[in-house]
């Protein structure tokens, strides 16, 4: 009710930036003619959320990275980052919200209290995941905190599992523990092979080396395994971090540490063994 506009896009649906952006303006004005250039689509946009209180969604927010880093800048990156800026910057009424699998630096952000754009980390889910469950029917409830542990509270590879134990166990979450490791089933499979694509060369050997450690490790001892130097090296760890492969676990004044998840590391593991 706070907006007059409330759009929800899916940018899967949408070969560039341009597409969208040309979708949107014809919502405000279906018989106004589209110009090509990047910057005159983002003006127009700006011009409807100043005169009207706009809110937007823009789900599946994947900028192509053509082999790059998430933190080196790319030709590709260009037009997003020119319209998360504008939409930072220009002053109007509308809010933009964007969902992605991983921090893009074409969206900026500032951890300042008045900036006007922010970042917000999705955790995994901790009891609100047994909803999941709950809607599959499985059964020993005790034992679902563990299964929600295991596959990291993430709510799309529970509903993969959940199905899965459904058909294979009878839904009895118990026997399926009794395993002790987590299974990737093929629609998971298939969803960490998509995210793996995306990774450079230098990523996924650092992802390879990464899922050799049984526990945290630090930069300096994963450093020592690898045959990067140290800036090289450096660079590919945050790149995985904003990707959300590699989870930093700091203590109060100790030296950070990082670690996969679990399924990551059982993914690293068995496509290691899979290659030539």
């Amino acid at each position: 009710p706070h907006f007059q506009y409330v759009i929800y896009r899916s940018l899967r649906f949408y070969s560039d930036l341009g597409a969208m952006l040309a979708n949107l303006l014809h919502i405000f004005s279906a018989t106004a003619e589209i110009p090509d250039r990047i910057e005159t689509q983002i003006s127009q946009l700006l011009t409807h959320l100043r005169q009207s209180r706009c809110l937007i969604v823009l789900d599946d927010l994947q900028i192509p990275c053509n082999g790059k880093l998430t933190g080196e800048d790319s030709a590709v990156y260009e037009n997003y980052r020119l319209f998360f800026k504008a939409i930072a910057e220009v002053t109007h009424q509308s809010c933009v919200i964007a969902i992605a699998e991983e921090q893009s630096s074409a969206i900026p952000t500032c951890k300042q209290p008045n900036y006007p754009m922010t970042s917000l980390v999705l955790h995994g889910l901790g009891d609100a995941a047994k909803e999941i469950l709950a809607s599959q029917n499985l059964a020993d409830s005790e034992t679902w905190d563990r299964l929600i542990h295991l596959y990291h509270g993430n709510p799309l590879w529970l509903e993969f599992t959940a199905t899965s134990i459904r058909e294979l166990f009878a839904g009895r979450v118990a026997e399926f523990l009794t395993y002790d490791t987590p299974i990737l089933w093929e629609p998971l499979q298939a969803q960490l092979e998509r995210q793996y694509q995306r990774l450079t060369l230098p990523e996924q050997t650092a992802i390879s080396q990464l899922a050799n450690a049984t526990a945290p490790v630090t930069l300096a001892q994963l450093l020592k395994i690898t045959q990067f130097s140290a800036p090289e090296f450096f660079k590919i760890m945050q790149s995985l971090s904003r990707r959300f492969f590699v989870e930093e676990i700091q203590e109060r004044e100790s030296v950070p540490q990082f670690v996969l998840n679990p399924v990551l590391r059982e993914y690293a593991k068995s496509r290691r063994e899979s290659e030539p």
